[in-house]
């Protein structure tokens, strides 16, 4: 595979380019190629970008990806912010992975802006941990909301005034479809962008679902505290606003609790096996 890693970043940089993205999940996209190029071998993708001349260009892009919002409408016709770009939490997790494999590389061997940025990158990789945590507990909650009986038959009850008719806002509903619809015509925005994913996340398969990123992350920033203490420091405590700081240290902590519990569940899945 790290044969192939330069060339593949090329193309990516040289599409940013020569051809700008102008669609949110284009760009989602060829950044989602980036990180798991990175993931794959961070040293290979960065000489990449040094010799295009393009990794401070790259990287501002997609920490701006990363922290975009925008107001979107729920199906209940509820405004919401959301993020604009890796908005399933698969994309999250292939962007926070390839971007903690650059906390794995050695010191000597990143760019000098890279190296100089390394507190806004951790920054970027919290934010995503964090988002995803985010998902996590909304879907908890609206499973939890379709597993209650209660909430379930009250969602069922509409209250209709006499004088309306329980279909009086089909009419609005099927506008919006169709300013949706134009939309897509015109090409300023994408089927999914506009109606959301279909695709259910527990269904996808990734090579990298085994991977547990917070574990991952963490095991990143204790390889560059022991390579490089002093460099961990200076981007830690000048580069990092504090939000960001305790965030960090709250997902090495929670690390610890997640591998005790995997360490857990491996050791009763092997006894269970055993006396099976």
């Amino acid at each position: 595979v790290d044969q192939y890693i330069s060339g593949i970043v090329s193309l990516v940089v040289r599409r940013f380019v020569q051809y700008p993205p102008k669609r949110d999940v284009t760009r989602t996209d060829l950044f989602k190629v980036v990180a798991a190029s990175m993931y794959c071998n961070c040293a290979i993708a960065l000489l990449a970008f040094e010799a295009h001349h393009s990794t401070s260009d790259m990287f501002q892009a997609w920490f701006t990806s990363i922290v975009a919002w925008e107001e979107q409408t729920s199906p209940s016709g509820v405004k919401q912010m959301s993020r604009t770009h890796f908005k399933k939490s698969h994309d999250k997790k292939l962007c926070a992975l390839g971007l903690a494999s650059i906390l794995k590389v050695p010191s000597d061997a990143l760019p000098q802006n890279v190296k100089g940025g390394l507190g806004h990158i951790i920054s970027a990789i919290v934010t995503l941990l964090y988002d995803m945590g985010q998902v996590h507990q909304m879907k908890q909650m609206q499973l939890l909301q379709q597993s209650n009986p209660a909430t379930e038959g009250a969602a069922k009850i509409v209250d209709v005034k006499d004088d309306e008719d329980e279909e009086s806002g089909t009419g609005k509903g099927l506008d919006e479809v169709f300013a949706k619809l134009s939309q897509i015509e015109d090409g300023s925005k994408t089927y999914s962008e506009l109606f959301g994913e279909e695709e259910e996340e527990e269904e996808y398969s990734s090579p990298i679902d085994p991977v547990d990123e917070v574990i991952f992350f963490a095991d990143c920033v204790t390889s560059l505290q022991t390579s490089n203490g002093e460099l961990m420091e200076h981007a830690t405590k000048n580069t990092m606003d504090e939000t960001h700081r305790n965030m960090m240290i709250s997902f090495v902590n929670n690390a610890h609790q997640r591998m005790a519990q995997r360490q857990a569940s491996a050791s009763q899945a092997l006894a269970s096996h055993t006396s099976g």
